[in-house]
């Protein structure tokens, strides 16, 4: 079961959540203690997750450093490498250990000069298509490039309707307002002059997340996720143990669950690395590995939504964008990386639903 969820903003919390004081510790600990230590060399992230013992996973919530290779402490002291503490303290003089784990991250837009190949989706050829009306799941990119994912249409002042994906899908660091958006990528159209579906509006890169929106001009548009069929409603938190599912431009469907909260990751972005928050999502044991795993070149801007158990999502809670895929040493565990959805909406000042 997926645990309670906090909602974006305290106002709208309707039931008390038994571990908003815990959340709050965990959040301060990673932004003023552990936060000093994401720049040490050879370090990738910081955040909450479950300790782990060898291959074991425990139910102990530690501090998780996660490095390019993992080090033996012998090796740590042969190194300019300065090494982790044990735990960190809590208030009331209550511990957390650190745990160290490996992982290099990468963006999942679909490079320009990548073969398209895709897994068995049934809608795989409508996701690469000019659509009218447009739907959230599908192929989106920028002049020159290659392509990302539609995450949902949301509203803005006057419910002014646009389309939401990633900064490093829609904008990029040559960008500039108004410049023009594709529907499909230009990888899956090449004919620019029919596909242009609006221009760039606003577009956000910080430790707030990953984000861009862009007009919709000349074509309708229905805010159902393909393959989903839910129209998202609200943005929350996430947090451990929650069980969510994405619809993306590659892998089509996939499902996961959350194993890492609070995450500060440092992210290498064509001028330069930035530390973007977010969480780790890895794939649902329950639910068998497509080819491309849970994430793949071309989900960049998918919608991770919380999943109410198989087959669909059956609930119309967003929690965040996927940004880029995780490589770890152990090839069974596809892990993602998403940025907190309630976070870049406030940063690019637009909702999942249109104000009454």
């Amino acid at each position: 079961m997926a645990k309670t969820r906090i909602p974006e903003s305290e106002n709208q919390r309707t039931e008390p959540h038994a571990d908003v004081e815990l959340f709050r510790e965990h959040r301060q600990l990673i932004r003023f203690a552990a936060l000093p230590y994401l720049h040490t060399e050879g370090v990738t992230s910081v955040g909450i997750g479950y300790k782990q013992i060898g291959n074991r996973l425990t139910r102990e919530v530690s501090v998780q450093f996660t490095v390019r290779r993992k080090l033996s402490m012998r090796d740590l002291r042969s190194t300019a490498a300065v090494p982790f503490p044990d735990h960190f303290a809590l208030p009331g003089g209550r511990k957390i250990r650190v745990d160290v784990l490996e992982r290099r991250y990468r963006l999942t837009p679909l490079d320009p000069d990548a073969v398209a190949t895709l897994p068995a989706d049934p809608l795989a050829g409508l996701r690469r298509s000019r659509m009218d009306p447009i739907r959230p799941g599908a192929s989106i990119g920028r002049v020159g490039t290659g392509a990302g994912t539609i995450a949902a249409v949301v509203y803005g002042a006057n419910n002014t309707p646009y389309l939401l994906s990633n900064w490093h899908v829609l904008a990029g660091p040559r960008s500039s307002y108004g410049d023009p958006v594709f529907q499909p990528g230009s990888i899956d159209d090449s004919d620019e002059s029919v596909c242009v579906v609006g221009q760039l509006v606003r577009r956000h890169l910080s430790l707030a997340g990953d984000g861009a929106i862009c007009s919709i001009q000349g074509r309708a548009f229905n805010p159902s996720i393909l393959g989903l069929d839910v129209v998202p409603q609200r943005s929350a938190v996430a947090v451990l143990d929650d069980l969510v599912v994405k619809s993306g431009r590659t892998t089509g469907v996939t499902h996961g669950v959350i194993v890492r909260s609070h995450v500060v990751a440092t992210l290498s972005y064509p001028q330069g690395d930035r530390d973007i928050g977010g969480f780790e999502i890895q794939r649902n044991a329950a639910y068998p590995s497509g080819p491309g795993g849970i994430c793949e070149q071309g989900d960049s801007g998918s919608l991770w939504m919380v999943d109410a158990q198989p087959p669909f999502p059956g609930v119309d809670t967003a929690v965040g964008l996927q940004v880029c895929a995780a490589e770890h040493p152990d090839e069974q565990k596809e892990i993602a990386l998403a940025c907190n959805l309630h976070s870049i909406l406030d940063k690019l000042k637009v909702s999942l639903v249109p104000a009454r």
